[in-house]
């Protein structure tokens, strides 16, 4: 309910028709960044999920690297799907990316050489 109980009064005959949907809620979770779209959404649409960015910094020289949403989802990038027919729990997947310490190391080994 978005708005406070009301009481009313009534002097004359009405006829009182109330009218709901049925709502889910999705919560994204993620070690890192802040996920987009989690909140509720009414049943049998589909929310999506998604992060700002494919990349987290992680310290010197270390990103972390979205590799995907576990749960009930469907998409394997930055941006799920998810079914809403009940509430649901999303979890961004991270794997950790060395590859701007292996350039440096690279490049150190390459300046040796030569």
């Amino acid at each position: 309910m978005t708005k406070p109980n009301r009481t009313v009064a009534l002097t004359n005959d009405v006829e009182l028709k109330g009218e709901y949907r049925i709502e889910y809620l999705l919560t994204a979770v993620s070690s890192y960044g802040s996920p987009k779209g989690q909140g509720w959404y009414g049943e049998g649409k589909v929310a999506t999920v998604s992060m700002d960015s494919e990349t987290q910094e992680a310290g010197y020289l270390v990103q972390m690297v979205l590799t995907g949403w576990q749960g009930n989802v469907s998409g394997s990038s930055t941006t799920a799907n998810v079914a809403m027919q009940g509430p649901n729990r999303v979890t961004a997947i991270w794997t950790t990316s060395y590859d701007r310490y292996f350039y440096i190391i690279v490049q150190w080994a390459l300046w040796d050489v030569l």
